[in-house]
Order: C-alpha cells, then structure tokens, then sequence
C-alpha cells in the first residue's frame, strides 16, 4: 500500500508541477504514540507503542487544494513485550505511513474551515524475542516473535485560525474507520508453542487533533497532539505528538 501511495504522488506531483506550477515541500518530522492502556478484545490484550522519524511531502495543487503523503520509520533495543502469561525482551521496529487530501471549503479574515480525508498503516514488529513463562512451579524459557498493526481511514472538519501574523493554530475533529491486527507467539527451543496471541477487529470511533504552526518561510515549525478513540472494540485510546520543520523549495 505505501508503495502505491507514493507513486501516485510523485505522478500527480510531476503533472501538477508541469501544468500549475505547484508548490512543494518537504517537512522531516517526529513522530511518538502510546495506547493509554492495554488494547483488550475478546479478553486477550496487546499492548501498544510507536516511535518513529521521517518525512512529510506536500503537494498544493491550488490555493485550497493539497495533498500529503509522510512516511515514518523508528528502532528501538530491549523493549519489554508480554502476552498470554509469558514476559519477553527484544527489538522492536515501527513504521508509519500516511496520504491524507485537505480540501479548504471556507475562509473568512483570519478563520479557514476545510475538509480532510486520510489513510494511515501503522506496524510494530518483534522478531527476535526472549523471554520465559511459568508453568505449575518452573519457569521455561521461551523465543518469540509479535506484531500489531492498525490501518485508519478518516474523515476529518477541520478549522485553522491565523491568531498573529507568523503564529496558526489548528484543530481537527472527526470519525476513524481503522482496523487492528496483532499476533504474538511463543516458543521453547524444541519448538514447542506454549504461549499464543491473535486480535483482529474493526471499529469507528472519534479522533482529533490540535497544532500549533509557525508561518515564518525561514523558520516553519509545527508543534502537535493528537487522540485516537479504539474505545467501541479495543477499550483504550491512543495519544500521539508529533513535531516537524518545514523545508521549502
């Protein structure tokens, strides 16, 4: 899918480029989410957590009409992962990718509503895992892997306000489609499985999002928060914040 996403990009980009002189701009960001609890369905839970950096391409076709696509990727050492009893430690890889449409629909002096649609893949992946579980009153050692995945579609109204001359906020509101995958298993070195996880569910819940945005050509700097409901199947929600500098060209 982000393959996908990134050619169709950079064929609009190459279209629009040549026919309406677009803009367009390339914003390296960072980007940090945590589920606010344990994600439980059907009583089996996973927990969930993602840190990445990466790039924000932006393309606007016209004074009202952009669209972006931001691709993420972050690693991190001895990261504590547990499942079905069993407690594990290893590496663990994230990536994130997103292509979102921003559709301005109405402005007046210094307020802007417009409307947005996104699609976002989201993945945290363990491969190399060691850990144990107990059972009865010895404790046996265990490899494993895990990932989760959650894939969103959105709708969002959003409304940006211009409060001084180089300083905009910006806030979001509306409905997440998404979807969450996670599996997980456990094994002994005999290759004897004793410890298992599998979640597959769909859900609509709210989401929103607020920024901060500095204007200034030279020194464009985003600051923001975001929260993800996964309360109508998975009992939690997610808070993110991400910050970006933006590079024009």
């Amino acid at each position: 899918m982000l393959l996908k996403c990134v050619v169709i990009f950079f064929v609009l980009f190459f279209d629009a480029t040549v026919a309406y002189s677009a803009d367009f701009s390339i914003t390296p960001f960072g980007f940090y989410e945590q589920a606010s609890s344990r994600l439980v369905v059907n009583n089996v839970s996973s927990q969930y957590a993602l840190g990445v950096m990466g790039g924000d391409a932006q393309l606007d076709f016209t004074d009202d009409f952009s669209i972006n696509v931001m691709y993420g990727y972050g690693q991190a050492g001895d990261q504590s992962i547990s499942f079905s009893g069993a407690s594990f430690i290893g590496s663990v890889e994230g990536n994130y990718s997103q292509i979102s449409l921003k559709h301005d629909i109405w402005s007046k002096n210094e307020l802007k509503a417009f409307l947005q649609y996104s699609y976002s893949e989201r993945s945290v992946r363990s491969d190399d895992l060691v850990g144990s579980i107990t059972i009865g009153n010895r404790t046996v050692s265990l490899f494993g892997s895990a990932t989760t995945a959650l894939t969103a579609s959105e709708v969002l109204l959003g409304l940006e306000f211009l409060k001084t001359k180089n300083l905009e906020f910006q806030g979001t509101a509306g409905l997440s489609n998404w979807r969450l995958e996670s599996t997980g298993i456990g094994y002994t070195a005999s290759q004897s499985v004793t410890a298992t996880k599998s979640i597959d569910t769909r859900g609509l819940d709210p989401v929103l999002n607020i920024s901060l945005n500095t204007t200034n050509l030279r020194h464009n700097f985003a600051a923001s928060i975001s929260y993800r409901s996964l309360q109508s199947e998975a009992g939690s929600s997610i808070v993110g914040v991400q910050a970006r500098y933006l590079i024009s060209f």
